[in-house]
C-alpha cells in the first residue's frame, strides 16, 4: 500500500486501522470512509441526550492524522484527545474547568485559537443544559466529541463540523475523512443470522454489553433507552449462528435502505484505488458497503481493490475463511437479500 502511486480510498472502522493509520497522512488524496452506527462508548452518552450521529470513530482516525509540529498545535490535539475522569463529580468539575477557560489544557493555546474552540464547547454544553432532565454523564467524555458535537449543532452539519474538526485539529488536507452517511440523527444497524434470529445494534452484534445504570430515559429524539453502553471487547461470546446479512433501521424498527453520502459516491468516481481495510466486518466495513448506490459505483471502476484481512477471527466472523471475507462482502455490495 505505501508504494502505490494511486490515491487511496479505505472502508474501515474506527480502531483496527487506527493503530497504522498515520503511516497514510502524507499520502495525496487520501480518502477514509467510516460508519456512523457504533452506540457504545462516550458517543453513546451524547446520542442518548442530544441524538445524532455517532461521531467517536470518525474523531479518533482524524486526530491520529493531523500533523502537529509547534507546541500549540500539539495543546490544541491534546485538548481534543482528552477524556474526562472516571469519577462522575471529577468529570464535572474539570470539564466546568474546560469550558470556563481555566484549565490547564488551555495553557500553550493562543487566546484567538482557544475562544474558537472553546465557542463550539460552550454551544454544546448549553445544548446539554437544555436537556436537563436527561441527566448528561460527563464521565469518561470525550472532548474531541464534544467538540464535534457542538459544531455539529451550531452549524446543524455534519460535514460542516467535520470540516471544522479538520482544520481545528491540523488533520492533513489531503486526508479527507467521510461519514459513510450525511445525517444528522442516530443510525442503527442490525442483523439477520443464518438460523433467523435477528440482533439490533452495533455492540450487541459485536461486543456483549453491560450499562451503568437500569434507568431508562427518552431523548430528544422520542427515542427511549438506558445509561452509557459499556462495550467488553475483550469477550469471545461466539454467535449462535453466522450473520447471513445486515441491514439498517429507523426509530420505528423497521428496515431502511439509505443513500450513501453523495461525496464518498464522488470520491469513488475519482481515480484511486479501493482499499477494504482491517476490522470488523459486519459492524465496520459492511455498513459502509450494503448503502445504495456504493455497489454499482465499485462494480464501474477497473482499479487495484484490495482486502486486509484480519490477523485473527472475532465475535463476528469465527469460523470464517478468507473466501467467506469475500463472499459476504461482494453479498453486501451487491445487497444480497435486501
Amino acid at each position: 500500500l505505501l508504494s502505490m502511486s494511486l490515491p487511496l480510498l479505505f472502508f474501515s472502522g474506527g480502531t483496527a486501522l487506527n493503530s497504522f493509520s498515520h503511516l497514510f497522512r502524507d499520502f495525496e488524496r487520501c480518502v477514509h470512509v467510516l460508519p456512523v452506527s457504533d452506540n457504545g462508548g462516550s458517543s453513546s452518552e451524547v446520542m442518548r441526550v442530544l441524538g445524532g450521529p455517532s461521531i467517536g470513530d470518525i474523531r479518533s482516525r482524524m486526530v491520529r492524522l493531523a500533523r502537529v509540529s509547534t507546541l500549540e498545535e500539539k495543546a490544541v490535539l491534546r485538548l481534543l484527545q482528552y477524556r474526562l475522569p472516571a469519577n462522575e463529580a471529577n468529570a464535572k468539575e474539570e470539564w466546568s474547568a474546560i469550558v470556563e477557560g481555566k484549565h490547564t489544557l488551555w495553557d500553550e493555546i493562543s487566546e484567538a485559537y482557544k475562544e474558537t474552540i472553546r465557542a463550539f464547547l460552550i454551544h454544546f454544553h448549553c445544548e446539554v443544559l437544555k436537556a436537563a432532565s436527561l441527566h448528561f454523564e460527563f464521565c469518561y467524555g470525550s472532548v474531541g466529541n464534544f467538540f464535534l458535537t457542538g459544531t455539529r449543532l451550531f452549524f446543524h452539519s455534519l460535514e460542516t463540523s467535520l470540516f471544522w474538526f479538520a482544520r481545528v485539529s491540523g488533520c492533513h488536507p489531503d486526508s479527507t475523512v467521510l461519514p459513510v452517511l450525511n445525517t444528522n440523527h442516530a443510525v442503527t444497524i442490525g442483523v439477520e443470522l443464518e438460523n433467523g434470529t435477528r440482533i439490533l445494534g452495533q455492540n450487541e452484534i459485536s461486543h456483549p454489553v453491560k450499562t451503568t445504570t437500569t434507568t431508562t430515559t427518552t431523548s430528544l429524539s422520542g427515542a427511549s433507552s438506558q445509561h452509557r453502553l459499556q462495550v467488553h471487547k475483550e469477550s469471545t461470546d461466539d454467535l449462535e449462528s453466522p450473520i447471513k446479512r445486515l441491514f439498517y433501521l429507523n426509530q420505528d424498527k423497521q428496515e431502511i435502505l439509505p443513500h450513501c453520502n453523495p461525496t464518498v459516491l464522488k470520491k469513488l468516481r475519482d481515480e484511486c484505488a479501493i482499499v477494504y481495510a482491517i476490522g470488523s466486518l459486519w459492524t465496520s466495513i459492511i455498513p459502509c458497503l450494503v448503502l445504495e448506490g456504493v455497489g454499482e459505483a465499485i462494480a464501474q471502476k477497473r482499479c487495484p481493490k484490495i482486502f486486509l484481512l484480519n490477523g485473527y477471527p472475532d465475535r463476528e466472523t469465527r469460523g470464517c475463511t478468507a473466501v467467506d471475507f469475500i463472499t459476504n462482502a461482494t453479498n453486501a455490495l451487491n445487497r444480497w437479500g435486501a
